[in-house]
């Protein structure tokens, strides 16, 4: 075992020999010529490194303005528990990712996301980053941002479009939190572009184990898409606003130009999947296109839920609860989505095939135990579905955990418990099934057409 842990502890040196990251050493926003790295030059270390220009190129080749070497990567490291103030945005032009350093008292990081994430706060009026090399000749590129907390200028914010984010790229945001993003357009992000000529033209953003919360805009409140390119999964998403009635959080302006959709869950992943969605305010929580879906989220206690828009029926919303808000569904006059498996009331029930019904919300049911949305759930209320909203110690996301009530004889009673399947259509193939892991990161269990 000793042999084994000296061989990785060589190998890891021996990586970082050849392939150093950029550390970023201050906290402070500048881009001066001095012996200390900041944020920002070490993204225009990157970003000037991949210039078409060959004289840009040559002047970084030992570093730039104390960041990096020659041998440098394109990941950016960030100190732990560190705030990084932002007076203007940062705009990145080239493939790199951003991260918080991890614990580097052991080989292995054993923290749990989110717990020692460093702060990337904008003490200006501006958004944090702009994610475009304005070009629709080249192919897009990657950026990874992970492990950080994505902290806005709230009201104080005079843009336009994307209150953290402006992404014509391929954006993947992981363990972090985004917060406090005020826009026009897209109150965290905005996502620009779309397919009607080259893919080169279209932006994506996926974001993955998030708590995104209190965003704000007039449209999309958390997301503005010029078209459907966005998949959102075990993340929280809850007090955010889009402030126009008919809106939504995750707005996407126009439809799929193509024909291409009836492949949706296997061609593209786009949609919500395995989130808690609740205490949004406004508009809708997404309008639901062709080429989309919704898959196995909580959605309460919202002012509405989902606008459903997909007149080629190539849309589907499954195994989910869709109860609790003011208005959980609506629909436009041509929409077919699909909307089966799901616990919801009438405004929900609709378009499910006769093998995986919808469940019905019983009128005299009580959603949450208690008297509050949040809290510890106390175990001897009698009635209640699901437990308040809690974030267990050492957690990073909450959830509304499933209750067992005494009244239950066998768990068949339960409206939620064992009711999704492995694919909603009850078979081998069909319209999205059961997420492999839940909103913790847990692996979930399926046994036959059961979850455990």
């Amino acid at each position: 075992m000793l042999k084994r842990s000296i061989a990785f502890a060589l190998l890891a040196a021996a990586g970082h020999a050849y392939s150093a990251d950029i550390e970023v050493t201050t906290t402070i926003d500048e881009d001066v010529d001095n012996t200390v790295c900041s944020l920002r030059e070490a993204v225009e270390l990157i970003n000037k490194r991949n210039s078409s220009d060959s004289t840009v190129v040559a002047s970084v080749k030992d570093g730039y303005h104390g960041c990096g070497n020659k041998d440098s990567s394109s990941n950016i490291i960030l100190q732990r528990d560190k705030e990084y103030t932002l007076n203007s945005r940062i705009t990145i032009t080239a493939p790199l990712t951003i991260s918080t350093a991890k614990n580097d008292s052991t080989l292995v990081d054993t923290d749990q996301p989110g717990s020692h994430n460093a702060t990337i706060k904008m003490a200006g009026t501006d958004q944090l980053f702009k994610i475009d090399d304005e070009s629709v000749e080249k192919l897009s590129f990657a950026v990874t941002l992970s492990d950080l907390n994505l902290q806005g200028a709230r009201s104080s914010n005079t843009i336009l479009e994307g209150g953290l984010i402006y992404n014509h790229e391929q954006l993947t945001i992981r363990n972090s939190r985004l917060i406090n993003g005020y826009a026009t357009r897209g109150g965290a992000i905005y996502n620009a572009g779309n397919l009607s000529n080259t893919p080169n033209t279209a932006g994506t953003v996926t974001l993955v184990n998030n708590l995104i919360q209190n965003n704000k805009a007039a449209e999309g409140g958390v997301l503005y898409s010029g078209i459907p390119l966005y998949f959102i999964t075990q993340s929280v998403i809850r007090d955010n606003e889009v402030t126009t009635a008919d809106n939504a959080l995750f707005y996407t302006q126009t439809k799929f130009s193509d024909e291409s959709t009836g492949g949706y869950l296997t061609s593209r992943a786009i949609g919500i999947s395995n989130s808690t969605v609740f205490h949004n305010k406004g508009g809708f929580i997404a309008n639901v296109r062709d080429g989309m879906f919704v898959n196995n989220i909580t959605m309460i206690k919202n002012d509405k839920g989902l606008f459903l828009e997909a007149p080629q029926g190539n849309a589907s919303v499954s195994n989910s609860i869709l109860v609790g808000n003011t208005i959980n569904c609506q629909a436009s006059s041509t929409d077919k989505a699909i909307i089966q498996s799901n616990l919801v009331i009438s405004d929900c029930n609709r378009n499910a095939t006769s093998k995986l019904p919808n469940i019905l919300f019983p009128v005299n049911e009580k959603l949450i135990a208690g008297n509050n949305d949040e809290g510890i759930c106390d175990v001897t209320e009698k009635d209640g579905l699901l437990c308040p909203f809690n974030t267990p110690k050492d957690s990073f996301l909450g959830f509304f955990k499933p209750r067992l009530l005494e009244s239950y004889n066998t768990l068949a009673d339960s409206l939620i418990i064992n009711k999704g399947h492995l694919y909603s259509d009850a078979s081998s193939v069909g319209l999205a099934g059961c997420e492999k892991f839940d909103q913790r990161g847990k692996r979930v269990v399926v046994t036959m057409n059961f979850v455990i």
